[in-house]
This record gives C-alpha cells, structure tokens and sequence, in this order.
C-alpha cells in the first residue's frame, strides 16, 4: 500500500491527513455524523467504535465543540 498521505478539508475548520491509497473519508461518513447529530444535537459524550480514520468523530467535534468524544479503532491501517 502507497504511504503517500494527501491533505483534504472535511468541513470549513477541519483537515485530514489520509492515505493516497487506503480507507478515506466518504459521504457515508457525512452522512452518519448527520444523523448522530440530529439524533442528539445536545449530546456532551459521544463514543464512536471501529471510527476508521475518524471522520465522523470529526465531524461531530466540529458541531459538538463542547462535547467530551472517545474513539477506538481495532485495525493499524486505518488510524
């Protein structure tokens, strides 16, 4: 797998560093932080298991500022 990392907005405030070649960030990902969020607009925890590269953990930090956010992801290649 190609180490090469490009560097992509996820929203206005937020970049991420993903591999050229690997798992990236999606719409799907987009689309699961919205209805987290609209599911729980005033959530203070938010834990999100097997996050990937953490795109949706992102995405929730950034409308959820004051929000305490936990993450884990089990595979190497995806963190």
């Amino acid at each position: 797998m190609s180490d090469e990392l490009t560097d992509d907005a996820l929203t206005r405030d937020f970049r991420i560093l993903q591999r050229a070649k690997g798992h990236r960030y999606s719409s799907d990902d987009l689309a699961t932080a919205f209805v987290a969020y609209h599911a729980r607009p005033s959530a203070t925890r938010v834990l999100d298991l097997g996050c990937g590269i953490g795109s949706v953990l992102l995405f929730l930090a950034w409308k959820l500022p004051g929000a305490s956010l936990v993450c884990g992801e089990a595979q190497a290649i995806s963190f």
